[in-house]
């Protein structure tokens, strides 16, 4: 049978590792005074934050330690990397994605940590209707773009990494299509930063009704 030897500290210092370190001697040798600003990659609604590039802790002889994170007020924080992810819950603020400040200690030092996400990356038009749709008759006026594609349909042609939340048609209505002519409706994305798409083309064509 095997026992886990659990180790204890003098009063006035802590256990870092395997090692007792004394309370006063530690601290924060570099501690970001600004929020950390990032972008997410074009393909993922995430970021791994690697805390190493940014904090630093060490003793009185410069050796480094991993810092403590302060479970009551950074619940869903790791040290060393956490994962950020945008979801349709996280607080956006002119295209910026804000999440809580994580508080470290190095025995009675702290830093705050916060983190601000940046989309840049615009929803893609991935399914724009490759035909015309085909109108006959009286069927080519007054056309009604919303009688034919739903906001939903028009939505599902777009693709995003966090989510596609708007789509805009620039002329949803088209007063008459003169036979044998096509005329087309643009409609564009965005997505929860507001980043807009290119746009997809919706083609109507009139023929005759013997034709």
């Amino acid at each position: 049978m095997r026992y886990k030897t659990v180790l204890e500290c003098c009063e006035g210092w802590i256990l870092v590792g395997d090692t007792c370190t004394d309370q006063t001697t530690c601290g924060f040798v570099r501690c970001p005074s600004t929020p950390i600003h990032l972008s997410l990659p074009e393909d993922r609604n995430y970021i791994l934050v690697d805390f190493r590039d940014y904090i630093t802790a060490a003793d009185a002889d410069l050796n480094r330690l991993p810092p403590m994170i302060d479970s009551v007020t950074s619940t869903n924080a790791a040290y060393p990397i956490t994962k950020y992810e945008v979801s349709s819950n996280t607080e956006a603020r002119g295209g910026r994605y804000l999440f809580p400040s994580v508080r470290f200690r190095a025995c009675h030092d702290v830093c705050d940590v916060s983190v601000v996400i940046k989309d840049e990356t615009a929803p893609r038009a991935m399914s724009c209707p490759g035909v015309s749709h085909v109108l006959q008759g009286k069927s080519c006026r007054n056309v009604h773009l919303y009688d034919y594609f739903n906001s939903s349909t028009i939505a599902s042609w777009f693709r995003d990494n966090v989510e596609v939340t708007d789509v805009m048609c620039r002329q949803s209505t088209i007063q008459d299509i003169v036979t044998g002519e096509t005329t087309a409706v643009a409609c564009q994305a965005k997505d929860r930063a507001g980043n807009p798409s290119a746009a997809c083309h919706i083609t109507f064509l009139c023929m005759d009704n013997d034709t």
